[in-house]
């Protein structure tokens, strides 16, 4: 499978596809043994610091005078398109960036890639889109339309109604569609999941969450991740969604929904505090705050009436660092377990491949893509209005 990967995790106007040199582009293509492997170190690199713009944009820089750039924050997608069994494509932003990247993928696979993540041809299977929030839907309905398996970057899309046509649209041709939602994968989740499902918090009663980060306080303001139509509600598109996600893994279906936004730090040009409060469709109730001016802080713990259970994160999870699952059960013992960091990225990315294969499931849902759009939607509403909004009405 020859997959090209752009993103756009990165603004425009700091593009790094400006760095390449086309010297070692030509050692590349040519088979260069020592160019590619300086571009599997690159990708190794960028693989690391994934979530994090400023290290991939170092390690990017590092190897700029030697290899292609082709997505910084997205690059372990494109190392597993090395070993994938089937063709791919994907969209890239400039026809230099494309040619790059083509050159590259070339001398990696010995495969000629397809250029155009909407073409037709029937050698490419499936598309990764890894662009800004504002052209998924044009892109998904257009590869949909070409019979395309699609794997979309979070969100999905930026309103419900927006959702429900390109999911439609997904849905009339049969395809498995993939959502870069990558931290349902980590272990300390997974384990909170199994706990609530076999019964051992007992009733659930309460969630309470705080994901607050300061990671685009260096960024551009005419940026498209600061520009609130294309990152409406501070750092949900970013940040928040993940979060929204594994909330709705663990306590379902979101029923009500009452948010406020403020801006208190003159260092960030948009809304830097969102407090949000949620109503279940179980009759559960929860919190969730986010800070954008603050160091990192990760913490969720869920209440229930026989135990409770609390997921701490000390680092991004682009950091070594690792996670704490911490439990109080009714005989007032505490437990700790700690989870080391895996690639989650890929681990997404492989269940998803398989699933289109028909070697296994998915475990992300079309619905559940949906409901985080609806829960999204949702809050860019009810903070705008200062008023809650109501899942159902609002869909």
């Amino acid at each position: 499978m020859a997959q090209l990967l752009q993103d756009d995790d990165t603004d425009t106007d700091s593009s790094l596809y400006d760095e390449i040199d086309p010297s070692a582009l030509a050692q590349l293509a040519a088979g260069n043994a020592d160019a590619r492997t300086q571009f599997l170190a690159l990708l190794d690199r960028c693989a690391a610091a994934e979530r994090d713009a400023a290290a991939a944009q170092d390690a990017i820089a590092a190897m700029a005078s030697s290899v292609a750039e082709v997505g910084t924050a997205h690059a372990p997608a494109f190392a597993i398109a090395q070993t994938a069994s089937k063709r791919g494509a994907a969209h890239a932003r400039t026809a230099d960036a494309i040619a790059a990247a083509a050159a590259a993928c070339a001398a990696m696979t010995g495969d000629e890639p397809t250029l155009d993540a909407n073409d037709a041809d029937a050698a490419v299977d499936a598309v990764i889109l890894v662009t800004p929030h504002g052209l998924h839907e044009e892109q998904v309905i257009t590869a949909a339309a070409a019979g395309k398996q699609i794997f979309c970057e979070k969100p999905f899309s930026l309103t419900s109604a927006s959702a429900k046509r390109m999911m439609a649209a997904c849905r009339a041709k049969n395809l498995i569609v993939g959502i870069g939602h990558e931290r349902r994968y980590e272990g300390a989740l997974v384990e909170m999941k199994r706990m609530i499902d076999a019964g051992e918090l007992g009733t659930l009663l309460h969630l309470e969450f705080n994901a607050s980060y300061n990671l685009f306080m260096g960024s551009p303001a005419k940026g498209w991740r600061l520009d609130t139509k294309q990152a409406p509600a501070g750092t949900m598109t970013a940040l928040g969604v993940h979060q929204t996600d594994y909330i709705q893994t663990l306590a379902g279906r979101v029923k009500t929904i009452n948010a406020r936004m403020t801006h208190r730090s003159n260092d960030y040009p948009s809304d830097d505090i969102l407090s949000i409060h949620f109503e279940f469709e179980n009759g559960m109730l929860g919190s969730f705050t986010s800070i954008a001016t603050t160091p990192f802080y990760q913490r969720m713990t869920v209440f229930g009436d026989r135990a409770w259970a609390e997921i701490r994160e000390v680092a991004n999870v682009d950091k070594p660092d690792p996670t704490l699952l911490t439990w109080r059960d009714m005989e007032d013992e505490i437990h700790t377990r700690t989870y080391k960091r895996t690639d989650t990225v890929r681990e997404n990315l492989h269940e998803w491949a398989s699933a289109v294969e028909g070697a296994g499931d998915y475990r992300f849902t079309a619905d559940q893509i949906l409901h985080n759009v609806e829960i999204l939607d949702a809050i860019v509403k009810s903070s705008e209005t200062c008023s809650p909004v109501h899942l159902a009405d609002a869909s």
